[in-house]
């Protein structure tokens, strides 16, 4: 689990510290047990100008280079905030946004400003890591 809470000047963004960096680094050997991230923030642009523009890591690439050694004990790396179901994959990591449990944002290449989803209902994921792989099934309810 990662701290990506930035300094109230960068919110909407996340930014990892040196010192969060080092704890990665330290605990991304290539052997190992399996190994899952957890962050609030998406590490990487999702091909939504306004998401792109403020809800990233702003050091994610920082965040990748130090996961590249443990890729193949890797099962993903977690993150919210943007309110999606979105999966990057990325020099075999996989990196899974989760669906909001109110409401989800608009994220379509297309728009430009933060807005609600009319028709993508609340939702969640239900992940079962396994010894050699991840599963992510997504619910999704009906609102109230």
């Amino acid at each position: 689990m990662l701290d990506g809470r930035a300094p109230d000047h960068l919110d909407p963004h996340g930014l990892l510290s040196e010192e969060q960096l080092e704890i990665v680094r330290q605990e991304t050997t290539p052997e190992g047990p399996p190994l899952t991230v957890f962050v609030h923030f998406p590490v990487w642009p999702l091909n939504s100008p306004w998401m792109d523009e403020n809800m990233l890591i702003l050091n994610g690439e920082k965040l990748h280079e130090a996961l590249l050694p443990a890729r193949k004990r890797l099962r993903g790396v977690f993150h919210g905030h943007v309110h999606q179901s979105m999966q990057t994959t990325r020099d075999g990591i996989v990196y899974t946004a989760v669906p909001s449990t109110y409401s989800q944002f608009s994220a379509w290449p297309t728009d430009l400003h933060a807005t609600l989803d009319p028709v993508y209902p609340p939702a969640f994921n239900f992940v079962t890591l396994l010894p050699e792989q991840t599963i992510v099934h997504q619910h999704v309810f009906a609102r109230p």
